[in-house]
């Protein structure tokens, strides 16, 4: 993917590494996740998306599609993100699903939670398509 940067807005570009599948329908709503994973953790990170994080999150009702890239090269003044994930909801009610919660509370997200600061300083973004 790339996105260009206009009007301020940051510019990445990127190679995807996991997709939950297409869907029927649209998804007037899209979540943004972005964190600067350490290189000595991105195998676990990895492990993490695929196995867990994802699965858990496409059984809330709604939640349509999960995409997450490697993000391969950045625009002038942009964060330094290295993953990119782009969650499609069919709507922000979602976002209060037991289901996701129960994803951001498990035993493997909590040990990356404690391995330095970059977890916590992921960049969380909610967008409603108009």
């Amino acid at each position: 993917f790339a996105a260009p940067a206009r009007h301020g807005q940051r510019s990445y570009s990127g190679r995807l590494v996991q997709d939950s599948g297409a869907f029927e329908g649209s998804a007037p709503v899209v979540m943004l996740v972005a964190f600067n994973v350490p290189e000595e953790m991105q195998t676990e990170v990895d492990r993490w998306y695929r196995e867990e994080h994802v699965p858990l999150l496409m059984r809330a009702p709604g939640w349509m599609r999960a995409r997450r890239f490697d993000v391969t090269s950045l625009g002038k003044d942009t964060p330094p993100f290295t993953s990119l994930a782009f969650h499609q909801l069919a709507d922000i009610s979602v976002m209060d699903s037991p289901e996701r919660a129960f994803a951001r509370s498990t035993q493997w997200r909590a040990r990356l939670e404690q391995q330095g600061t970059w977890f916590g300083q992921a960049g969380r973004w909610v967008y409603a398509c108009l």
